[in-house]
């Protein structure tokens, strides 16, 4: 955690993107655009920077194998085989790279992304629907037990800034054990 507090790594790190994602200017940036989103921008971008978070926890600890990685995570140009927010969170689920509480709530979040994104108008996180799930997110239950820090929208910029910095410390830490690509056996 002090790596990304100082912005100084304390071992070197292959992907570029990485050092830009977690850095704390960047991530200050995105907060400040973040919750002075809509409710609906609010729910697309932050699920859209979770997705990011993962496809780089992802891409750190698979294989280095850029062209078999980007074809399997996909690309800012192209999407790929497991591409969104879902099939990312399952992928770092199924590895081992996130809790299941973590997991839960980036279903959550998902979820509410979606409906605000094919619900063309009339939304926002006092709807009944999201409201619930917003209610159900764990991570804002878990450091806010009393629920002072009450309303969807907040619970919900919440889950997503404390998974943003799980997420972040995980890819960081995730580069000691990347997979190794093996040779052919005899």
């Amino acid at each position: 955690m002090e790596e990304i507090i100082n912005n100084k790594p304390k071992h070197k790190v292959n992907n570029k993107t990485l050092l830009r994602k977690f850095d704390v200017d960047y991530f200050n940036k995105f907060l400040k655009e973040f919750q002075n989103e809509s409710d609906r921008g609010a729910a697309i971008v932050g699920a859209a920077f979770l997705e990011d978070c993962l496809r780089t926890l992802l891409r750190n600890f698979l294989i280095a194998d850029k062209g078999n990685v980007e074809q399997l995570l996909g690309s800012e140009k192209k999407r790929g085989f497991l591409s969104g927010l879902n099939a990312n969170a399952t992928t770092a689920y199924c590895l081992g790279l996130i809790s299941a509480d973590e997991y839960y709530d980036l279903q959550l979040i998902s979820s509410i992304r979606n409906r605000f994104a094919h619900h063309l108008h009339g939304l926002s996180f006092k709807d009944k629907l999201i409201s619930e799930k917003c209610n159900n997110l764990k991570w804002p239950t878990i450091l806010d037990p009393e629920k002072q820090f009450n309303g969807p929208r907040n619970r919900f910029n919440m889950a997503i800034s404390v998974l943003i910095t799980i997420i972040g410390v995980e890819a960081l830490n995730v580069e000691n054990e990347k997979r190794k690509i093996k040779f052919m056996r005899l």
